[in-house]
């Protein structure tokens, strides 16, 4: 045993033990620990796991055992979910006999019966890192009593040292997100988080008491409709009904009938009467979701609405007063439609009383970790995982240096991806992001304007320049990575205002 001690590969283990870990994951990393740590004593089980300095949560980050059903174990609920309350978090514990424990703990509560604790005797805790509020901590547990010596924690604690570091680089600051349920946070609170899009919640806030028209331009998926759920929420018209309607989902034969209403007999299948959506938005607010998806003649009779207040049903003559705020939003370029004569002019110039443009996410990816929070939390609830972990800084930056062409929705489907794909893994176990190229791709041919070879080449410099720190020179420079000279780099810099 003495000469396994010595050998290089006793030396080296902390660097396998890091490369299992990153090609295989934190599960195999510590199945490869227990089978090393077994040379150094009786040791017949492995486990890491997270938690505060006062005990609560406890969540199960990686386990040696391929039996056991991880889950999160609050101390509100378990009293006892951890071995050692009121030790030091931060300070090696050896416990060489955990009978006495059980014995007190056990009657108070059963339903924790399957804690680590009762199937072994004597335990020795490491602590590994400390992010933030949270400490990891790993456990290594023994059937039998007084197996673990100060020497094994001194052996141990020398063969981790490695691994601990490329682990403390991997996992965020706050490891995990409480699920909420449920999500009751409404548009505008849902902006107050983003502040990257400070400049139209100040737009949202000047507009929302007034009666003005409005209408949001911006790319798909880069949250209009949480702008004008937030403009509701802050008009005197709060109380009352906030009615979306999406003009692309509604067939053009069908699309008068539901905004207008229509009579009995109006067309085949009406055999009663029916309120559009005008009528039943009244007193409140109506949003026109891809109001460039009007046909001319409901455009036409959209004006009349703007114009007088007035509505009719199809099929009657008779005239209904509707009091309704008007909010539209578009995706595409109307002044072009416009010239085009695919939209009516006198229509544009009465919807745009008041314009927000909604900038897409790769201009404000200040934004993405708030987002990804988010997501992570409201996903995690519709799908009932107990421990939500947040993403590592490795992961993060991946984010950020993606372009998100199809912006806050394309996150939101990542991050909902990553939740999927994790199923059945440790509690506590890391997300990864998968960015394919075809999502991009998909995306992208949808578009109707190519981007120009310059402003592709602006877009690159200033992810990279974000990538690099704004670092210029060296050998992790925006220079070096660009592969261009640093006067060169700086004369783009100059030219697209990149400064």
């Amino acid at each position: 045993m003495r000469n396994f001690f010595n050998s290089d590969f006793f030396r080296h283990f902390g660097d396998y033990c890091t490369a299992v870990y990153d090609k295989y994951g934190i599960d195999e990393a510590v199945r490869y620990l227990l089978y090393i740590a077994q040379q150094i004593a009786d040791i017949r089980r492995v486990n890491v796991i997270c938690t505060n300095m006062r005990l609560d949560p406890v969540i199960p980050v990686a386990d040696s055992s391929r039996d056991i059903f991880s889950k999160v174990i609050s101390s509100r609920q378990c009293r006892y979910t951890i071995v050692g309350q009121g030790t030091d978090l931060l300070s090696p514990l050896i416990v060489e006999d955990l009978d006495e424990i059980k014995k007190e703990v056990y009657p108070r509560d059963q339903g924790i019966a399957q804690l680590p604790f009762y199937a072994y005797r004597s335990l020795l805790r490491l602590p590994l890192f400390r992010k933030g509020d949270f400490v990891y901590l790993v456990n290594f547990w023994s059937t039998e009593a007084g197996v673990f010596r100060e020497s094994h924690r001194e052996t141990l604690e020398l063969l981790l040292e490695p691994f601990v570091g490329r682990m403390r680089q991997s996992y965020a600051e706050t490891p995990f997100c409480p699920p909420e349920r449920p999500d009751v946070r409404g548009g505008h609170e849902r902006l107050r988080q983003c502040r990257g899009l400070s400049g139209v919640l100040e737009a949202v806030r000047r507009v929302a008491p007034t009666r003005a028209t409005l209408l949001i331009q911006g790319e798909s998926g880069t949250g209009k409709e949480i702008v004008a759920e937030a403009v509701h929420e802050l008009s005197p018209r709060r109380n009352r009904r906030f009615v979306r309607v999406n003009c692309g989902a509604l067939t053009e034969s069908l699309l008068e009938g539901e905004l207008f209403g229509h009579v009995r007999g109006a067309f085949t299948g009406a055999t009663t009467d029916r309120m559009g959506f005008f009528e039943f938005a009244s007193g409140g607010t109506l949003f026109l979701d891809e109001i460039g998806e009007l046909s001319l003649p409901a455009q036409a009779r959209l004006l009349r609405v703007l114009d007088n207040g007035d509505i009719q049903r199809l099929g009657s003559p008779e005239s209904r007063s509707v009091d309704v705020r008007l909010i539209a939003a578009t995706n595409r370029d109307l002044q072009r439609m416009v010239r085009e004569k695919q939209f009516r002019e006198d229509l544009y110039f009465r919807l745009s009383v008041y314009r927000i443009a909604m900038p897409p996410l790769r201009d404000h990816s200040v934004d993405i970790e708030a987002l990804v929070r988010y997501f992570i939390n409201r996903k995690a609830a519709e799908y009932n995982q107990e421990a939500v972990p947040m993403p590592s800084r490795e992961e993060m930056r991946k984010l950020f240096a993606y372009s998100w062409p199809g912006n806050i929705r394309e996150l939101q489907n990542v991050v909902e991806r990553a939740l999927i794909d994790r199923a059945g893994a440790q509690a506590g176990a890391p997300l990864r992001f998968d960015l394919t190229a075809e999502t991009a791709e998909l995306v992208e041919a949808e578009n109707e304007e190519w981007p120009t070879l310059e402003g592709l080449e602006k877009d690159y410099i200033r992810r990279v320049l974000k990538k690099c720190g704004r670092r210029l020179t060296g050998p992790r420079g925006a220079a070096g990575v660009l592969g261009v000279h640093y006067t060169t780099l700086k004369a783009k810099i100059r030219k697209y205002n990149l400064e």
